[in-house]
């Protein structure tokens, strides 16, 4: 279940960050299921724009660490400053349809947050690359009901870890 989820989350998100304009969240063209030709099963993909590796500033370096980690965090304000529309999560997530009405609107939040999911996205002219947000592995919308969630199903790395996970 939580691949599925996390897939259609991503998705979503994609396609509202695309709708918000938000220049730095990865831009998708599409997104679905796929047939590789050597496997029988089905898998989901989301096609996204060519990047590159993002370099991490050199210790001492603290005015490029700097600058580094606020591009990181105009990235993530920028994922939780979207409002996406309730109704478009997936209903397993809202069953509560009279607070779907209450709060029509919600915002992504991401509590899985490391740096290797930042990537650079070069300039095509002479203004300045930016870093993009890359991974919504985590996402989730303000207002769900976690009463049936394993938060323990939701895969992360030491330190950066959902607080709901590290007090397991």
């Amino acid at each position: 279940h939580f691949n599925a989820y996390s897939f259609e989350l991503e998705s979503l998100i994609c396609q509202f960050a695309r709708y918000h304009e938000a220049s730095r969240l990865v831009s998708s063209h599409r997104w679905g299921p796929i047939q590789l030709s050597q496997q029988d099963d089905v898998h989901y993909a989301i096609e996204m724009e060519r990047l590159e590796k993002l370099t991490i500033p050199s210790a001492g370096e603290y005015v490029a660490i700097l600058d580094r980690v606020i591009e990181m965090m105009a990235a993530i304000t920028e994922l939780h400053a979207m409002t996406i529309p309730v109704r478009c999560f997936p209903p397993e997530l809202v069953r509560d349809l009279s607070l779907a009405r209450e709060i029509p609107i919600t915002r992504a939040y991401h509590y899985d947050l490391s740096p290797d999911q930042f990537m650079y996205r070069p300039s095509l002219d002479d203004s300045p690359g930016k870093v993009v947000l890359i991974d919504f592995n985590s996402s989730r919308m303000a207002h769900a009901e976690y009463d049936n969630f394993f938060w323990y199903m939701i895969p992360g790395k030491n330190y950066y870890q959902p607080p709901e996970r590290r007090r397991l």
